[in-house]
């Protein structure tokens, strides 16, 4: 069994960060991911979507999905902005709890409501 952060006790551990680093598993799980976004997300009218990646895993599968969605799914990138969200604000340079493009990390409680 594995520990997770949280003290959960796990019967098995995707390590996903290492997984997204390896030239062969990443692009294919990056693909996958964008899939079931577009078929599970993206089939419904509305507006623009955020996906936000956590701490590490979740992170690097956000920058992987923003970096190769142009390439492998154009109608994605119409629809999606992508973020990456720390568990703390940082402590120096901007401050900020989510690092995504200035149209989103510049949003305030007066922003049209976005789904994440």
């Amino acid at each position: 069994p594995f520990l997770a952060t949280s003290g959960l006790e796990l019967e098995y551990l995707l390590n996903a960060a290492t997984n997204l680093m390896d030239l062969h598993s990443a692009p294919v799980a990056t693909r996958m991911t964008l899939d079931v976004l577009q078929a599970r997300f993206l089939n419904s009218k509305g507006g623009k979507f955020l996906v936000v990646g956590g701490e590490v895993g979740g992170g690097i599968m956000a920058g992987q999905c923003a970096a190769m969605a142009e390439v492998s799914h154009p109608d994605v990138v119409k629809r999606c902005d992508f973020a990456y969200m720390r568990k703390k604000k940082k402590s120096s340079g901007t401050l900020q709890q989510l690092e995504a493009p200035n149209h989103i990390t510049q949003r305030t409680s007066q922003s049209e409501p976005l789904r994440a």
